[in-house]
């Protein structure tokens, strides 16, 4: 299996004796037997491509059957049975660094435990898929693009059309009696893409009580009215994930370039209301960290308590999309032990407020606030 291109140079500059590769020859990921994740080229993923950077296909070439057991995705769920983890990046990757994996022999679900009690390589379909195939948003976040990226007609847009449609109606064909999980978006904000956002729409979640939607949004378009017009999937969303990436208007503006801060917090009352009410299942609010925020990870924890539904916060790395040069991203790089403000870093770390492991998921950043606390 031939690597990709490094993406995220961010790989480079994570320190190994804090982001250590544990013992993993008995514990179990989910993940390549369970996710698809195409991308707006067509290539399929099985994982964030900063935790696992290989691809298992390309839908501009292959079906979506053929991509789900292709020969690269058996020899990825070889090395997750084997132990050796291989294709996985272990600095970057949350569940390795957090140590949430389980042992293969704790795990109890019903799909997982016949994988691994019979070495299962070849399956017959995802039970999630995370749509990443347009990155069409109302936002332009220096950390993400250079300029602001939406297709609504057009070449661009007619082929990640066909692919998203591809995806529908080879999904929709198998029997999915044991349901399955759709994750929309990770590359963009599902609401200012078209494709997306008429999926939303339209698509009839009362047909499909078993389908669980996941929806990952800057919250800016997430209005009442939007809401109310999603009316078809309401008893289908399962978690809401709203980014902020700070807790004060004046660092929003910079690292959400093109936001609206006033709009963000009243569509996040909004939505926390209908956690509330049980229409939504979990809201996580999300904080990317760099240098330009890492100050107010205390204060966002503080912040997010505010909005009564809020279930938890996630705090994560920057990723280097190759959207700044190589020395701008690596002073956006706060966790690097070599930057001038990492004991600083470390301090906001041991903040009270960062204490709360019940509401704060550390995800990739869990080895650091260990490190800050022992």
């Amino acid at each position: 299996m031939s690597d990709l291109p490094i993406l995220d140079r961010r790989n480079e500059i994570l320190d190994e004796s804090i982001n250590e590769r544990p013992d993993l020859s008995n514990k179990f990921c989910h993940h390549p037997f369970d996710n698809f994740e195409p991308r707006d080229d067509g290539s399929v993923g099985v994982c964030c491509l900063a935790w696992l950077p290989y691809h298992i296909g390309n839908l501009e070439k292959n079906t979506m059957d053929e991509i789900y057991n292709s020969q690269k995705a058996q020899d990825i769920r070889k090395s997750i049975l084997d132990g050796t983890f291989k294709y996985c990046d272990h600095r970057a990757c949350p569940l390795i660094q957090n140590g949430d994996l389980k042992n293969k022999d704790e795990v109890t679900d019903p799909r997982h435990r016949k994988i691994i009690d019979n070495n299962q390589i070849v399956l017959e379909h995802p039970t999630h898929i995370n749509f990443l195939h347009d990155d069409s948003c109302n936002l332009s976040c220096p950390s993400c693009r250079i300029k602001k990226i939406n297709f609504h007609t057009g070449e661009v847009y007619e082929r990640r059309l066909k692919i998203h449609n591809e995806i529908i109606e080879s999904l929709f064909a198998k029997d999915l009696k044991d349901g399955c999980t759709l994750s929309i978006t990770g590359s963009g904000d599902p609401f200012a893409s078209k494709i997306f956002r008429d999926f939303l729409l339209e698509f009839d979640g009362t047909k499909y009580p078993n389908v669980k939607i996941d929806i990952q949004t800057n919250g800016i378009m997430l209005t009442p009215k939007i809401w109310e017009q999603m009316h078809k999937i309401h008893n289908n969303i399962n978690l809401v994930m709203v980014s902020f990436d700070a807790s004060l208007p004046s660092t929003y503006e910079v690292v959400r370039r093109d936001g609206d801060w006033d709009l963000l917090v009243e569509n996040t009352k909004f939505i926390a209301e209908k956690r509330l009410e049980g229409k939504i299942k979990i809201l996580r609010l999300d904080f990317v960290v760099q240098n330009l925020n890492y100050k107010e990870m205390p204060h966002f924890v503080t912040l997010a308590k505010t909005f009564s539904g809020v279930d938890r916060v996630l705090f994560s790395m920057v990723t280097d999309w190759g959207t700044w040069p190589e020395e701008t991203f690596k002073m956006r790089a706060i966790w690097r032990p070599d930057h001038p403000q990492y004991q600083r870093f470390l301090s906001v770390l041991r903040s009270k407020e960062l204490q709360d492991q019940d509401f704060i998921d550390m995800s990739n950043l869990h080895q650091y606030w260990l490190e800050a606390t022992k």
